[in-house]
């Protein structure tokens, strides 16, 4: 959704912590992809830092299977 994301960094106010399990969601892969280097503080630089966001990508997908997240 377009502008998505400015909206809600411009709004955190309006958001609150859930906690998932035994659901569905669909991801922004390129949001997510753009939110685990921001939050990594990875660079990208000389074609990435793949063993980081390899990392990430793994505790992020392991996290919802122990949920039940599909």
């Amino acid at each position: 959704i377009k502008g998505l994301q400015e909206f809600i960094e411009n709004n955190l106010k309006l958001l609150e912590d859930k906690s998932l399990h035994d659901c569905n969601v669909l991801l922004d892969g390129n949001s997510i992809y753009h939110q685990m280097y921001t939050k990594r503080k990875l660079t990208g630089v000389f074609g990435g830092e793949y063993d980081e966001f390899y990392s990430s990508c793994r505790q992020l997908f392991k996290s919802f299977q122990i949920c039940r997240i599909k």
